[in-house]
C-alpha cells in the first residue's frame, strides 16, 4: 500500500530518484520491474535504452564546447543519468551513489534539478503572491460595472440637481430641497449596491483550465486542474474533494499590499478530514477572487473504446463527458478526428494528416490561453516574481502537445501512435456540485492501445 502511494503520488508529477545503479546500468532492470512501465518490453535490449523509454541528461553547452558524441568506435556509451516520464512524473536514475558526485554529474544534476524543482513543477511558491494570478479570472466578474454606474451617476446628477429644482419651483416647495436630496442619495446608492449584488449573482461561478492523462490498458487518471472561484456567496457546507486531491490556494499578486497581506496570512481556515477532504471555512470568501491548483490521482474505468473499421476506426465515447473536438493516432501513426460526440455516442472518425491534426489543437490551444482582462497592464504584476504559472506542468503539457520546445522537452509527446487528445465539455470535479461554469478549457490526453 506505501508503495502504491508512492506510485501515484508520483504519476501526479513527482520526482523519483534512483542512485547507485551500478556501471553499464546493471541494476536498472530491478527499476523496470518494480514500476509500471508498460513501453519496457522483454524483447528490448539491456543497452537500447531509448527503446525502453530511457533518455540521457545531457550536460549544458558552454561557450565554445562542442557537441556530445553520440558513441565511439569501441562500442555503445552509457550516459551517467537518465530519466523517463511515468505519468505526469519522472524517474530519474543514476549510476554512482547519491553521496559521490564528479564534475562529470555536477552540470547534469544541476540541469535536472532546475526542471524538476518544486516550483518548477507548480509554478508558485506556497503563500507567496503571484504575479500571473491575475491572467485566469472570470470574464465580467467580480469587476466594477464602470459603463452602467457611470449613466446612473450621470441621472442621478441630473435628476438631484437641475430638475428637482425646477420641479420644485414651479410647484412653490424649494424648501423641498432639504427633504428630497438625501433621500433620492440614499435610494440611489442602494439601487447602485443591489446592481452591484444582483449583477454577479448570489452562487459560485468557476471558470478552470486542465489537462488529465487518462492510461486506459491501465485504469488510471492524473489531472491537473487551476480553478478560479467567485462566489457572491460563499456556500456554507464550503468546498469537498477526494483524499487523493491535492489543493493548492493561490495568492493574488495584489496581496503584496501590507493591509491585504495581514488580512491574508491571519485568516482562519479550516479543514475536515474523514473518507473525503472538507475545506469549510476561509477557502472560499464571498466576493472577493480565489483561485486553487487541484492535482489528483484516480481508478477509473473511463474510456473511449475503438473500433476498427475497413477504412478507418470507429469511436464510442464512454468518459461520461461530451467531447467537443477529438484527434486520435492509430499504432501505425495515421491520424483520425471528429467534432462534437456526445456521451455513449458512437461515430466514425475521418481521416486527417498529423499536421493539420496539430495545427487545430494549436488553434484551440492558443485561443483559450490565459490573458490579463482589458485595462490591466502587464508590466504592473511582474516585478517580483518568484514562479511562473504559464510554465508550470499543467501548461507545459498543454504547450508540448502542439508545440514541442526546450520547455517542453521533458514531458511526454503529444500525438504518439496508440494515443488521442480530446477537448471536452467538462473537466475534473472542482468541489462544490452547483456551479456556473464559464470560459473553461479542458483537455484529455489518453492512451487506448495497450
Amino acid at each position: 500500500e506505501a508503495w502504491s502511494a508512492i506510485v501515484r503520488w508520483l504519476k501526479t508529477g513527482g520526482n523519483l530518484w534512483v542512485c547507485d545503479l551500478g556501471k553499464r546500468w546493471r541494476k536498472l532492470p530491478a527499476v523496470e520491474n518494480v514500476l509500471p512501465m508498460e513501453d519496457v518490453s522483454a524483447q528490448s535490449s539491456r543497452d537500447d535504452f531509448a527503446s525502453r523509454g530511457w533518455k540521457p541528461v545531457r550536460k549544458p553547452l558552454r561557450d565554445n564546447a562542442e557537441m556530445p558524441r553520440s558513441g565511439t568506435s569501441d562500442g555503445p556509451t552509457f550516459p551517467p543519468l537518465l530519466w523517463r516520464p511515468l505519468g505526469m512524473g519522472r524517474v530519474c536514475v543514476c549510476q554512482l551513489p547519491f553521496d559521490s558526485p564528479t564534475e562529470e554529474y555536477d552540470d547534469r544534476w544541476l540541469a535536472l534539478l532546475q526542471q524538476t524543482g518544486w516550483q518548477a513543477r507548480h509554478g508558485f511558491s506556497p503563500g507567496v503572491p503571484n504575479s500571473e494570478f491575475n491572467d485566469w479570472l472570470i470574464p465580467g466578474v467580480g469587476t466594477a460595472p464602470v459603463v452602467e454606474f457611470q449613466f446612473l451617476i450621470t441621472c442621478f446628477v441630473i435628476g438631484i440637481g437641475p430638475l428637482n429644482y425646477w420641479l420644485l419651483k414651479r410647484s412653490g416647495r424649494l424648501p423641498l430641497l432639504l427633504v428630497t436630496v438625501p433621500l433620492t442619495a440614499i435610494g440611489v446608492t442602494l439601487l447602485l449596491f443591489a446592481y452591484g449584488l444582483l449583477a454577479d449573482g448570489l452562487g459560485v461561478q468557476v471558470r478552470a483550465r486542465s489537462y488529465t492523462w487518462l492510461d486506459q490498458p491501465a485504469g488510471e487518471s492524473v489531472s491537473w486542474n487551476r480553478v478560479s472561484y467567485y462566489a457572491g456567496r460563499a456556500p456554507s457546507e464550503g468546498m469537498k474533494f477526494s483524499r487523493e486531491t491535492a489543493v493548492y490556494p493561490l495568492t493574488p499578486y495584489w496581496a503584496r499590499n501590507a493591509h491585504l497581506a495581514r488580512r491574508i496570512a491571519g485568516q482562519r481556515r479550516e479543514l475536515l478530514w474523514n473518507r473525503s477532504q472538507c475545506l469549510t471555512r476561509g477557502w472560499l470568501p464571498s466576493r472577493i477572487p480565489s483561485q486553487f491548483i487541484l492535482v489528483a490521482a484516480r481508478q477509473t474505468t473511463r474510456r473511449l473504446e475503438m473500433e476498427p473499421m475497413s477504412e478507418g476506426w470507429r469511436v464510442v465515447n464512454r468518459l461520461g463527458i461530451s467531447l467537443r473536438t477529438l484527434v486520435v493516432v492509430d499504432r501505425a501513426g495515421k491520424a483520425y478526428w471528429i467534432e462534437g460526440l456526445a456521451v455513449e455516442e458512437k461515430s466514425a472518425l475521418r481521416p486527417i494528416s498529423l499536421s493539420d491534426a496539430t495545427q487545430k489543437l494549436r488553434g484551440l490551444v492558443s485561443q483559450n490561453a490565459p490573458q490579463l482582462p482589458p485595462g490591466l497592464l502587464e508590466t504592473s504584476f511582474s516585478i517580483g516574481a518568484d514562479s511562473l504559472l504559464s510554465t508550470n506542468l499543467l501548461e507545459s503539457h498543454l504547450q508540448g502537445i502542439v508545440a514541442p520546445s526546450p520547455v517542453t522537452s521533458m514531458i511526454r509527446p503529444g500525438l504518439a501512435p496508440g494515443t488521442y487528445v480530446a477537448i471536452t465539455e467538462t473537466g475534473p470535479p472542482v468541489g462544490i456540485a452547483d456551479i456556473t461554469e464559464r470560459a473553461s478549457f479542458h483537455l484529455i490526453q489518453g492512451r487506448w492501445l495497450p
